[in-house]
């Protein structure tokens, strides 16, 4: 079963990397990434907001959750407060934390 899972996370980060090389945001200063979860937190991160406002989030964001697994330990508030910029800071908070948490769990990303 862990086999079959991540090899379906291989897929899914394959896809995903793949559609993020195709995608028509070159003007986004994230473009050209070859991370899969810095490339999931990008498409994370434009739901629902402007171009520019996710630009100045990510590389902070980035900085304090380099990986899945800091994410995975952040502190709810901390990242609240990191997202709110965005907007619908409740939802983002509780979808980037399931994500996370599903990663570590999965060991995909």
């Amino acid at each position: 079963m862990n086999e079959l899972r991540l090899n379906n996370a291989a897929i899914v980060a394959s896809q995903l990397l793949q559609w993020h090389a195709n995608a028509e945001i070159a003007s986004l200063s994230w473009h050209g990434m070859d991370d899969p979860y810095s490339v999931l937190i990008a498409v994370l991160m434009l739901q629902r907001t402007t171009r520019e406002q996710a630009s100045k989030i990510f590389p902070v964001f980035m900085e304090r959750y380099p990986s899945a697994e800091a994410l995975s330990r952040a502190d709810e508030g901390e990242l609240r407060e990191v997202l709110r910029p965005l907007g619908l800071v409740n939802r983002r908070t509780k979808t980037l934390m399931s994500v996370a948490r599903h990663l570590q769990d999965s060991s995909s990303l």
